[in-house]
C-alpha cells in the first residue's frame, strides 16, 4: 500500500487456461486490499511452483509501474530558485506545472472570522498542453493585477489530492506580494482564534514581504519570547509564512494577543483573541 495514502495496489490474476495467467492491476481502499489479498492467497496456493514463480515476474512487473507512477510529483516550471517569490503589488504573475497526472492549482486562502476582503487582483487557473512523454498534464496559474491578499502558499496537486504535506502527491510555492501600505495579510478588524486546551494553535501573523518586521505581545504590554519554554512547558515558534505556532495551550493563554508589524518607519498591528476551551477528563468508577 502507500504509506502516504489510505490505499494500495493489487494484483488481481486469472487463469483462463492450464498455461496462461492473465493479470491487472486495481487500485483500492484499505479493507477492500485486504479481501482482494486473502482471495488472492487463495489462487496462489492452488498453483503449482512454476506458476508461482511466473506470478511474481509478474507482480514486480506491474507493481513496479504503478509505484513509479504514483510517487512521481508534479514540478513547477519556473525561472527562479527555491520555492519563494517576492512581487510587487500589481505585478502580473505566471507559473506553469506538470505532473503524470491530472493536476490543479489550490490558492491560498487568507479569509479570517469569515472576513471576506475585497481583493483587486483576478486569478486564473487554466490547462495547458506539454511535450513531455512523462509530466503528460499541465496547469498554468496566472495572477493579474496582484495584491497584498495574494500572498501565501500556492499548492500544485494532483487532482484527488486533498494532504498538502503529502511531497509525493504535491509541488508547493510560496508567494509575497511587496505592498508600501500593506505590512501585513491581516486586516485591522479583531479576530478570534478558538481552540481546545492542550492542543497546539498558529496565531496567523503573516507579513506581505519577508523584510517586515513580526512580534506577538500580551495587551498587558508583556512581549511574547520565542523558543523559551514557559512555566507551562509551552513554546511559541515563528514562522512568516505561517505565523506564531503555540505547541500547546492552557486556559492562561485564552488573552487578547497583539501582532506588531514594522518596516523602516510603517506601523501596522492586528489584535487576536485566543479563545481556549477547557477540556474535562470524566472519571468512571
Amino acid at each position: 500500500t502507500n504509506k502516504s495514502k489510505s490505499y494500495g495496489y493489487v494484483v488481481i490474476v486469472t487463469s483462463p487456461s492450464s498455461v496462461s495467467l492473465n493479470a491487472s492491476v486495481v487500485k483500492c481502499g484499505r479493507a477492500k486490499c485486504f479481501n482482494y489479498i486473502f482471495f488472492l492467497s487463495q489462487i496462489v496456493y492452488s498453483m503449482d511452483v512454476f506458476k508461482r514463480i511466473f506470478l511474481v515476474f509478474i507482480l514486480l512487473g506491474y507493481l513496479s509501474d504503478a509505484y513509479g507512477t504514483d510517487s512521481t510529483p508534479p514540478r513547477i516550471i519556473s525561472t527562479s530558485k527555491g520555492n519563494e517569490y517576492i512581487i510587487q503589488s500589481n505585478d502580473n504573475f505566471t507559473l506553469r506545472c506538470e505532473g503524470t497526472e491530472s493536476v490543479t492549482w489550490i490558492l491560498p486562502n487568507n479569509t479570517y472570522n469569515d472576513i471576506v476582503l475585497n481583493k483587486t487582483s483576478t486569478t486564473a487557473v487554466l490547462p495547458s498542453e506539454t511535450p513531455d512523454r512523462v509530466y503528460k498534464y499541465g496547469t498554468i496559474l496566472k495572477i493579474n493585477a496582484a495584491s497584498y491578499l495574494d500572498t501565501g502558499y500556492y499548492h500544485c496537486a494532483y487532482s484527488d489530492t486533498s494532504d498538502f504535506e503529502d511531497v509525493s502527491r504535491v509541488n508547493s510555492i510560496y508567494l509575497y506580494v511587496y505592498d508600501e501600505d500593506h505590512l501585513s495579510v491581516l486586516s485591522e478588524l479583531p479576530y478570534t482564534v478558538q481552540i481546545t486546551q492542550y492542543s497546539p494553535v498558529v496565531l496567523p501573523c503573516r507579513p506581505t514581504s519577508p523584510d517586515v518586521n513580526v512580534e506577538l505581545y500580551q495587551t498587558t504590554g508583556e512581549e511574547v519570547r520565542l523558543e523559551t519554554i514557559d512555566k507551562n512547558g509551552i513554546i511559541v515558534t515563528y514562522d512568516p509564512r505561517k505565523g506564531f505556532t503555540f505547541n500547546e495551550v492552557t486556559d492562561d493563554d485564552s488573552v487578547l494577543y497583539e501582532c506588531r508589524f514594522s518596516r523602516g518607519l510603517a506601523r501596522f498591528k492586528v489584535h487576536i483573541l485566543m479563545d481556549v476551551n477547557r477540556t474535562y477528563i470524566q472519571f468512571l468508577i
